[in-house]
């Protein structure tokens, strides 16, 4: 599902670090769409950045592309907890009122997003990590 946004930092870098893992892998984009269930048209959209990827999908094609994805608690949930640890680390600790303010999202959003209960996607979750000044490898590790 293309967009006609502007894609978020987060968006294109993930589009590089997927191509750069698939290549890696050896795998051709028919390959891997077969692995992850989707589309090759989708594959190639998504290296160059023109879908918003969820959190969820990003975490299958890790899976698929890195062996030590295997096994690791979801992605979302890692995601959840660097996000809870970067917000209540600063100092003073930012509440989810002010994360939701600045970063010009819904309360409940960053509520849900700190227990692991929401699939966001990269364009989403750029606005959230912006404002607590982290870096993709940080929210991806």
């Amino acid at each position: 599902m293309p967009t006609s946004e502007t894609p978020s930092h987060f968006r294109l870098h993930h589009a590089a670090v997927l191509r750069q893992l698939r290549a890696e892998a050896g795998l051709s984009q028919p390959a891997l769409a077969g692995i992850v269930k989707r589309h090759r048209t989708w594959i190639s959209k998504a290296e160059s950045g023109d879908v918003n990827v969820t959190v969820d999908t990003v975490d299958l094609i890790r899976s698929a592309l890195l062996p030590s994805e295997r096994g690791k608690l979801p992605l979302r949930m890692r995601i959840a907890k660097k996000i809870f640890d970067a917000r209540t680390g600063m100092h003073p600790p930012m509440s989810q009122e002010a994360l939701s303010i600045t970063a010009g999202c819904n309360l409940k959003y960053v509520n849900q997003l700190e227990l692991g209960l929401v699939g966001t996607t990269l364009d989403q979750l750029a606005k959230v990590v912006d404002v607590l000044q982290l870096d993709y490898n940080e929210v991806f590790d």
